[in-house]
């Protein structure tokens, strides 16, 4: 995979999130996997993206009542 590829691919992983959620998880899975290549961290990205896409869709829909 090429960097321009990469760039690519992690823009669209990340597109689920809000922006202000995208570069932390952009970081974090770069510092903990990218010793192992591009696909481990795109990887590490699609299993945080899914683990906080829940969470972060209750905080919006509980935040919007205020």
């Amino acid at each position: 995979m090429t960097q321009e590829e990469f760039d690519a691919l992690a823009k669209e992983v990340l597109s689920p999130l809000p922006p202000e959620f995208q570069q932390w998880v952009s970081y974090h899975a770069w510092e903990e996997h990218h010793a192992y290549g591009f696909d481990e961290v795109i990887s590490s990205m699609r299993e945080m993206v899914a683990d906080l896409q829940e969470p972060i869709e209750k905080y919006t829909k509980r935040i919007a009542k205020h």
